[in-house]
């Protein structure tokens, strides 16, 4: 990670909270000139500056620094390596390859210098693929400037207490990586325990990959089939969202994941029940049809005729996504379970779930309660809860809000790519 602008190190001490949180090594480089005092980071909220075995080490090294213009200090702390280099941002030599950029330099008001076309340029040029970039300062010219860098540029709401929006900007990622790393060969998480509760499309997809790099894996599934939104009669694949059509790199990155794991899946023998034919969306005036058309990525359309052929029709435009498509869902998850199964993953339907607890010293007990074998506690190194949007009783104190939507299977024509709309229509069974 690069920050530009140390500062209060508050940015830097959540950073350093997460690292040790995950055992994850984390190398952290400040360049900043003019280093507050450790009296000045002492007298902060104590969780400011990360694990108090952080924070300790940390203020007893700035208090033997040296502030000299052009020092560099390092200090080296469980997982985390920090390098302070004090100097001029633009003088000083960046790291590459960056995973993740703090654009904390004040605001150009303050700090203009740091602000330029040229700074903001080398932010982009030192990302590494599908790095990102955030900031509180959300000015028009400085997302013009990223933007022109050649990263996607977004607002965001800020944290709660905070500003109310932040920006974030990515770096494309490498289109030759989209399938993800080669996870069978790898195997990162080999020895690892998981216990996935929840068997639609989110657990199964997690235990496909968690199998795939070398987990053993229990898929937990309160019912024998598929309810709630995994067990709609198919899935749109539309990265292009909202009124607006907007989609962000990781909306892209993830249709293109979707088409990626259907090969990954059929290549196996399997039927993935994958439909990549691209998906109509129908602009509802003329005004929503000019926005959508500097969509990049997709193909806009004029007022008929419509590329879904037969009755809909399109009056105002619309625009066609080439990387939508529709998924069968029965099938991707009987795919899915067989991908797993053929990993080494188990699958436990009709076992609700009914306590979940830390273990003293890492892992969790989780007890479920089998038709077939009656109550029974094991324990796992990890728990994933993939429950959709309603959870199940036994475990009601969740934050989850309960969604309903309604499925229409309609006789008759249909359209050959799906429709996109306040509904969407998609090919299923036989017209």
């Amino acid at each position: 990670m690069l920050e530009i602008g140390l500062g209060t190190a508050r940015n830097l001490g959540a950073s350093a909270a997460v690292a040790f949180a995950f055992d994850t090594p984390l190398r952290y480089v400040a360049l900043e000139h003019d280093l507050l005092s450790a009296d000045e980071w002492a007298s902060l909220e104590r969780d400011a500056l990360g694990p108090n075995a952080f924070r300790s080490a940390l203020l007893e090294a700035r208090r033997n620094w040296d502030t000299t213009p052009g020092t560099r200090h390092t200090l080296r702390v469980g997982p985390v390596t920090l390098e302070v280099h004090l100097a001029d941002a633009r003088a000083a030599a960046w790291p590459r390859g960056v995973d993740a950029v703090y654009l904390d330099g004040f605001s150009p008001t303050v700090n203009p210098e740091l602000w330029t076309d040229e700074v903001l340029g080398r932010v982009a040029t030192h990302l590494a693929p599908g790095g990102t970039v955030a900031s509180y300062c959300v000015q028009g010219r400085v997302r013009r400037a990223l933007a022109s860098a050649g990263l996607r540029v977004e607002k965001r709401p800020g944290p709660p207490g905070g500003k109310r929006e932040v920006l974030w900007a990515r770096r494309p990622s490498d289109r030759a990586s989209v399938a993800g790393p080669p996870l069978d060969a790898a195997r990162p998480l080999a020895g690892t325990r998981i216990a996935i509760v929840g068997a639609g499309v989110a657990g199964r997809s997690l235990a496909w990959a968690a199998t795939r790099a070398g987990a053993t894996v229990a898929v937990f599934d309160a019912s024998d089939g598929h309810a709630g939104a995994s067990g709609v009669p198919a899935a749109l694949v539309n990265p292009y969202r909202g009124r607006a059509g907007r989609a962000s790199d990781d909306d892209l990155l993830g249709a293109e994941r979707t088409w990626s794991w259907a090969a990954h899946l059929a290549g196996a023998g399997l039927d993935p029940g994958a439909h990549p034919t691209g998906v109509v969306r129908v602009a509802d005036g003329s005004r929503q049809a000019r926005t959508w058309s500097a969509r990049p990525g997709a193909q806009p359309f004029g007022p008929e005729p419509t590329p879904a052929p037969g009755r809909w029709r399109a009056p105002h435009g619309g625009m066609l996504v080439p990387r939508g498509g529709w998924i069968d869902t029965s099938r991707w998850l009987v795919a899915l379970r067989s991908a797993t199964a053929a990993h080494g993953g188990v699958d436990r339907p009709t076992t609700p779930v009914t306590g979940l607890a830390a273990v003293a010293g890492g892992g969790w007990h989780l007890r479920v309660d089998s038709a077939e074998a009656g109550p029974n506690v094991d324990t796992y190194d990890l728990v994933a809860l993939c429950l959709g949007a309603s959870p199940p009783g036994a475990l009601p104190h969740l934050p989850v809000t309960a969604v309903t939507g309604t499925v229409a299977l309609v006789a008759g024509h249909l359209p050959a790519r799906p429709l996109a709309g306040a509904v969407y229509a998609a090919p299923v069974g036989s017209p």
